[in-house]
């Protein structure tokens, strides 16, 4: 939703060239602010053997701003979004003791010389038969397809612990390369990170005069 039908990425760029005088003469006649789709289509499911699919496409149709030549009354058509397709397909297993492994693939199509972009991801959760200890574990591999050559970038997240009981505890890392570009389909604030944290916490579950629960928790994080 953050991307699909979104506000062409060259709507502001056209208000902005009028108003610093780059298209000076020009008025704009037509400029949309969303963009419009074609077909947006989700089918997901799991089965017998709890193994979830899901599928998602939409096709987003190119859009164009209009500006007319105020001395020589002509029109100019800029294309501020081509014409895409986003695609999303995942698989998720179900496994023993709530674990599970999940592969997730986001793909963005894109007409013309505008930028292309696949991005896949892997999601491992496993747990012993007691559910007392844990390890997660989500690599990811983008790839970005331009007019230069594109680039590519990987990020990967890793946790192991103690995740029940009253006393809990763990280590994890989470590495972003500097070219990491999950944002065509996803949300990435910033790559280029390096950063590990080490947890410690003493949990109350149950209810006394006071507290309904208590939490404490130390949080150590070098990045």
């Amino acid at each position: 939703s953050r991307r699909v039908g979104r506000e062409p990425g060259g709507y502001q760029g056209i208000i902005d060239s009028v108003e610093d005088g780059s298209l000076a003469g020009y008025d704009i006649l037509k400029n949309p602010n969303l963009t419009r789709l074609f077909n947006a289509i989700k089918f997901s499911g799991r089965t017998n053997n709890n193994l979830g699919i899901g599928l998602f496409n939409a096709v987003a149709r190119s859009e164009k701003a209009k500006l007319r030549n105020r001395i020589s009354g002509r029109d100019s058509i800029i294309t501020t979004e081509a014409l895409t397709n986003y695609n999303v397909f995942v698989l998720d297993q179900a496994l023993k003791n709530r674990s599970y492994i999940t592969l997730t693939n986001t793909n963005v199509l894109r007409e013309g010389d505008a930028p292309d972009a696949n991005v896949t991801g892997i999601d491992l959760a496993l747990y012993d038969k007691k559910n007392k200890y844990g390890l997660l574990l989500k690599p990811r591999y983008s790839k970005i397809y331009d007019s230069a050559g594109g680039f590519d970038g990987f990020k990967n997240y890793l946790e192991v612990g103690k995740v029940s009981g009253k006393f809990q505890y763990s280590i994890s890392n989470d590495l972003k390369s500097a070219q990491y570009d999950p944002n065509d389909l996803g949300f990435l604030l910033s790559p280029n990170e390096f950063s590990t944290t080490a947890r410690l916490g003493y949990n109350v579950y149950q209810a006394n005069r006071s507290f309904l629960n208590q939490q404490y928790t130390f949080t150590a994080t070098q990045s």
